[in-house]
């Protein structure tokens, strides 16, 4: 929240009050779980429409204006949305658009790549990701047969590892799909809270998301495969897009309405009880984080001091 609201311009007192009502918001919704039964935990979801009609008499009417523009933007980010735009028909076919270095069709990496033998991976790692869904959605993939794909590149998050889009198309002719099968590593919180559970790092994805997603894709799944002249490596599969929505941060605290954490609300003692009932949590997230925010805006700069002011000590490791 603080490094967000620096980068929209916030004085440090606006910084601080979002953190703060982000962390009241958290807390409270915490503590509205932890006195539900699993079940009601389970099937609660998150309406945005509700959400901004509580907040709208706080927020100015440019701040709503804005929040209602970007809902309606993301409902058309879905699968159909990202058909129309990333793939075109050429004679009467079908195919992935060229855009490099972001998107590029596998034939144009020929001179790179065996073109033959990245279409056998991929249709071998489809094959064993279909068997990972439940069998009446594995049924609705296997409808589908690839026909074109392309390699993207992903996010800052994500350096470092493969990334596909598969066109896949329907034997009925209808509408094709478009999936993205994305390389999973270890977790970077491994080394702190220990091994995962699950020895296939896109499983342990797929698992994380569905435990968090009151909705998850239903496409979502997982397997390993072995990309031509590497090792075997981990994948998850998702629908290129579905509907995403990023709130406006700003001083008034949008944010309290983006509160429904579920993974973990009943687990003693339960991060309710950790953060408390009131100062104590807002200080530990009001406080800390804004200052944190420094460093992490400009990182050359808080490398050459070290750490020092504003910057975070290395946590200590977490027990199992």
């Amino acid at each position: 929240m603080a490094v967000a609201g620096r980068e929209n311009g916030l004085t440090t007192k606006q910084r601080r009050k979002v953190a703060l009502a982000a962390a009241a918001a958290y807390r409270t919704a915490m503590r509205e779980f932890a006195a539900m039964s699993i079940l009601d935990v389970w099937y609660a979801r998150f309406d945005v429409e509700d959400a901004l009609a509580r907040l709208k008499s706080d927020l100015p009417k440019k701040a709503v204006r804005r929040t209602q523009a970007r809902m309606a933007k993301a409902r058309t980010r879905d699968s159909t949305q990202a058909l129309a735009k990333l793939t075109t028909v050429t004679d009467g076919r079908r195919r992935i658009i060229s855009d490099p270095p972001l998107i590029v069709p596998v034939e144009e990496l020929a001179a790179h790549v065996d073109v033959g033998a990245v279409y056998w991976f991929l249709r071998r790692l489809f094959t064993g990701y279909a068997r990972t869904l439940p069998a009446y959605r594995r049924r609705l993939a296997e409808r589908s047969t690839l026909t074109r794909v392309a390699r993207k590149v992903v996010g800052v998050g994500s350096v470092g590892t493969e990334t596909w889009i598969l066109l896949m198309e329907p034997g009925d002719g209808f509408d094709p799909l478009l999936l993205q099968a994305k390389q999973a590593q270890r977790s970077v919180l491994a080394g702190y809270a220990g091994q995962s559970e699950y020895r296939n790092q896109g499983e342990r994805v797929v698992a994380g998301q569905q435990l968090m997603q009151a909705v998850s894709d239903i496409f979502l799944g997982w397997q390993s495969a072995t990309p031509p002249g590497r090792r075997s490596a981990a994948f998850y599969f998702r629908q290129l897009r579905d509907w995403k929505y990023s709130a406006e941060i700003g001083g008034d605290g949008v944010l309290r309405g983006l509160r429904r954490p579920r993974p973990g609300v009943r687990a003693p003692p339960g991060p309710a009880g950790v953060l408390g009932r009131r100062r104590g949590g807002r200080e530990l997230a009001g406080g800390q984080p804004v200052a944190a925010a420094e460093p992490a805006a400009d990182p050359p700069r808080a490398a050459a001091q070290g750490p020092g002011r504003g910057a975070l000590a290395r946590p200590d490791p977490v027990r199992p």
